[in-house]
Order: structure tokens, then C-alpha cells, then sequence
């Protein structure tokens, strides 16, 4: 008897977010967004930016959304704790996928070459995270299955 996949697949979105800016530690399920305002609002509900009145809103994240987030390696934890911050801080980005409840693991290695998804300094950290992000939005509507302790993309057999 073969045994049901403990998460159901997941097909992606093409939505891309920056786990740290963008996914709260309070709500993980949703995220803000600033609107114009209506006229419906409670005085809670506003906030005020360069001058103008504006909304909170707070929007769900979707079943398949993708969240980006960056590590430090060896070379940049080196850096960070020499307190040699002139070297930059090299490191390479990992992901997260929502399951419409959660964020779970998202494996990119497979699909996504290192140099697109690592970088050796913060000079090149928008560049990567921009072409990183198109990357995945280029693989919308692809289902992640769930495999050894994270979600992944099949791969074309060698």
C-alpha cells in the first residue's frame, strides 16, 4: 500500500515576495498594502505618507505564492564576524512556498543555476534577487511536489 504524500502538491502562482519585507511574523498569511483611501475606513485603518491619507490593507497571500529570503555564506558570516563590513556580505538566496496555510520549504537548486541565486556582495544583492524573481514567475503554473522535507519542481530525467 503506498502512502499519501504528506503535503499536497502546489502549483505556483508567479507571485514572488520578499519574506522579510513583506511577510509578518504576527500574520504570516497575509500582507499589507497601501491603497487610496475610500471613505470607509476607521481612523485605524489610515495612515498618512508623503502627505497623503492613504488605507491599510491587508491582502491574503495565495495557495502557491513564492517568498525570497537571503542567507550569509561562509564567506560573509567570515566577513560579519571579523567586522569587516567593507567586504560586502556574500551570500545566496533561499525560498518559501505557501500552502495556503503556512510557509513551507521551496528547493530552487534544482532549477535555478547558483549564479542567479548567489551573490558576492551587497552591490549585486537587488540585481540577483530581480533576476531570481523572474525566474520564478517564469515557472507560474508549475506544480511543486512534496519531497525529502520541502517542496520541489520535477526535474527532466538526465
Amino acid at each position: 500500500m503506498t502512502k499519501a504524500p504528506k503535503n499536497a502538491p502546489i502549483t505556483l502562482t508567479g507571485a514572488v515576495y520578499d519574506r522579510y519585507r513583506d511577510v509578518s511574523t504576527d500574520d504570516p498569511t497575509s500582507w499589507i498594502d497601501l491603497e487610496p483611501q475610500d471613505g470607509l475606513e476607521t481612523e485605524n485603518d489610515l495612515t498618512q505618507l508623503v502627505g497623503e491619507q492613504l488605507a491599510i490593507v491587508r491582502n491574503k497571500f495565495e495557495r502557491g505564492d513564492v517568498a525570497l529570503y537571503q542567507r550569509s555564506d561562509t564567506y560573509g558570516r567570515d566577513a560579519i564576524a571579523g567586522g569587516h563590513s567593507n567586504y560586502g556580505y556574500a551570500g545566496y538566496f533561499k525560498a518559501s512556498v505557501f500552502d495556503g496555510k503556512q510557509w513551507r520549504a521551496f528547493k530552487i537548486w534544482d532549477f535555478i543555476p547558483q549564479s542567479d541565486r548567489s551573490y558576492a556582495s551587497q552591490r549585486e544583492l537587488a540585481d540577483v534577487r530581480e533576476r531570481l524573481t523572474s525566474l520564478i514567475q517564469a515557472r507560474a503554473g508549475l506544480v511543486a511536489a512534496w519531497g525529502n522535507r520541502t517542496y520541489e519542481l520535477p526535474t527532466p530525467a538526465s
